[in-house]
């Protein structure tokens, strides 16, 4: 590998933990200020009736909105993992295919990652505003 490759792969890297700290700095500022209107009125979505609805609040029409996105996340991830699978498989010892399945396979786990932890983060948030 030569100095120039590893130059790049570096440089790919620190951007791509310069955006994740970013998000994450993101993410950090909006659950302080979540928490922090959390100490203030914040209106009972469990007091808002929805007449004429098989959902009884807005409380329950938000979840289910939220849990529906998130299958549907988690199965185009799951799609997006077998076809790096099939693409790494066909590629036939091409490297260039399988450098590009192999991308593939990485950036769709990564996906995968972030909508269970969006999952996790989503469950916190509903049961610390909406107990």
């Amino acid at each position: 590998m030569s100095s120039d490759c590893k130059r790049q792969q570096y440089h790919k890297m620190k951007r791509f933990i310069t955006i994740l700290i970013y998000c994450l700095s993101l993410l950090s500022l909006w659950l302080g200020i979540s928490f922090a209107k959390a100490q203030t009125a914040i209106p009972n979505f469990h007091d808002i009736v929805l007449p004429h609805s098989r959902f009884s609040s807005l409380n329950e029409i938000l979840g289910a909105v939220i849990n529906w996105s998130l299958i549907l996340a988690g199965a185009l991830a799951t799609i997006a993992i077998a076809v790096s699978g099939i693409m790494y498989i066909t590629s036939g010892g091409d490297q260039t295919k399988a450098e590009a399945a192999k991308k593939n396979l990485a950036w769709a786990i990564i996906g995968l990652v972030l909508i269970l932890l969006s999952l996790v983060i989503v469950n916190f948030i509903g049961n610390t505003l909406f107990r």
